[in-house]
């Protein structure tokens, strides 16, 4: 206890003095802000992986991490700590990712270092080149990535996972490309600093799962990414994804197939194509350039989760979990665009008003149909891919039938709507409308993320009631 003690104390100290010399050289116009802003995220994050490396209880130190968590988000609120332009709460999301991966015994310690070392090392200079070298910036959710940024980062993250796991022989470079490839792609979707949440974690779930695979399976991975890149090219050119979509398609491709391998991979694929050719049956629809990443995101991250967890515990009832949290997303998918295409009338789902269709909240007979349909054929089609028991095919069409309802009823009470009176509400606003009911921050995709998870959850714990 007292040696843990010393080491976080010293740690502590170091972080302290960084802030304080850095802060100091940026006031005095020594270094720019973007210099001392990356100086400072390799020598904290560094430290913080020594401290991880070296502690012995990780459960204490899961605790230190989110106390400073706490304390950092007060401190960028109160501007005391201020190495950017603007506000940003990312400096105090990579401890909050390291008291996640230390609290999961699952995740070993040493892959948690490697996930700190890349979020340290590989980040800034990503950030570093790509500000200085890189010229065109995409934006892939808030924030502007370039290219070389891009390849920066995952020749960096490639050289320090085959040096840090010493993965020299043929089998450990493929395992070194995939882990690289799927954080570099991890990175580019960030928002206010998010990727120093979502990075530490992805890499850590990521390396132990790709370490795990067989050599076969993961040559099959490695030339399976040609095809990955042709499909999405061709959903781009279909305009069933934006290019910000794709790649996040190709990101939870990755993923799924760690963790689930070609069985887990065609239920989503089957999704992708029917919720895509299904939204084409409304041509001025809100998704008539292609599902951008934010709806890629929203559609699938808790059943990509769900999966990942039945890989790293062998436990079925997340398996079932990413089913239905897939077909809930089929099922919304489905009757949103069914009831628009038919026009028949709508009711708000709580107050039974009329409203438009295609507004959320409303819902209408065919649409409801339309996603009992899709909810079907999404179940039957999983009853081909896994070891279904029969049951288990009606809980699913039902939850994703209740998960289509929930969201309708998220959607009516706290989506934000906007229009130039009661009569016209709609979901997005365009210029000369302004906000009539809802909050900002629930859109639609929060709306879709929001119920799918809770739905889900809602299946587990019915589901562990029933089998207890």
């Amino acid at each position: 206890m007292q040696q843990d003690l010393n080491i976080a104390f010293f740690c502590a100290l170091i972080i302290a003095i960084a802030v304080t010399i850095i802060q100091l050289l940026i006031y005095y116009s020594c270094i720019s802000k973007l210099i001392g802003r990356k100086t400072l995220h390799i020598i904290a994050i560094s430290t913080c992986a020594y401290c991880i490396a070296n502690f012995s209880d990780r459960y204490l130190l899961a605790m230190l991490f989110a106390f400073f968590f706490i304390a950092l988000v007060f401190v960028v609120h109160k501007k005391w700590l201020q190495v950017s332009h603007r506000i940003s709460y990312g400096i105090a999301f990579f401890p909050l990712a390291f008291a996640l991966l230390l609290v999961c015994p699952l995740i070993p310690i040493n892959d948690i270092v490697f996930a700190a070392l890349c979020l340290a090392i590989c980040d800034a200079l990503a950030g570093i080149v790509g500000e200085h070298i890189g010229k065109t910036k995409i934006i892939f959710w808030s924030e502007g990535k370039t290219l070389v940024g891009f390849l920066t980062f995952f020749l960096a993250s490639f050289i320090l996972a085959i040096v840090f796991f010493q993965l020299y022989s043929y089998n450990g470079i493929v395992a070194g490309f995939s882990i690289a490839f799927i954080i570099a792609l991890t990175e580019l979707f960030s928002k206010q600093g998010s990727d120093n949440l979502s990075v530490p974690i992805v890499a850590a779930v990521t390396t132990l799962l790709v370490r795990s695979l067989s050599m076969y399976e993961l040559l099959y991975l490695l030339f399976l990414n040609p095809f990955l890149v042709l499909a999405c090219w061709l959903f781009i050119r279909r305009k069933w994804l934006t290019f910000s979509g794709a790649i996040a398609a190709l990101w939870m491709a990755q993923l799924i197939f760690i963790a689930g391998g070609m069985h887990g991979f065609v239920i989503p694929i089957f999704f992708l194509i029917c919720g895509s050719l299904v939204s084409k049956l409304n041509k001025h629809g809100k998704e008539k350039h292609g599902r951008n990443a934010i709806q890629v995101f929203a559609n699938g991250l808790v059943g990509v989760a769900c999966l990942l967890v039945f890989k790293l515990t062998a436990v079925p009832i997340f398996l079932f979990c990413s089913i239905v949290s897939f077909c809930i997303s089929m099922t919304d998918t489905c009757s949103s665009e069914i009831g628009v295409y038919f026009k028949q009338p709508t009711r708000d789902v709580l107050t039974f008003k009329r409203v438009l269709p295609g507004l959320s909240g409303g819902i209408s007979f065919a649409g409801t149909l339309g996603g009992l349909v899709g909810g079907i054929l999404f179940t039957c089609f999983s009853y081909f891919i896994w070891p279904l028991k029969v049951h288990f095919l009606f809980v699913c069409i039902l939850f994703g039938v209740l998960g289509m309802l929930l969201d309708s009823a998220i959607g009516s009470r706290w989506q934000v709507k906007f229009g130039k009176d009661n009569t016209g509400l709609m979901d997005h606003f365009i210029p000369g409308t302004i906000k009539m009911k809802g909050y900002y921050w629930c859109t639609n995709d929060v709306v879709n993320i929001f119920s799918n998870a809770v739905a889900t959850f809602v299946f587990y714990v019915v589901y562990k009631f029933l089998s207890s």
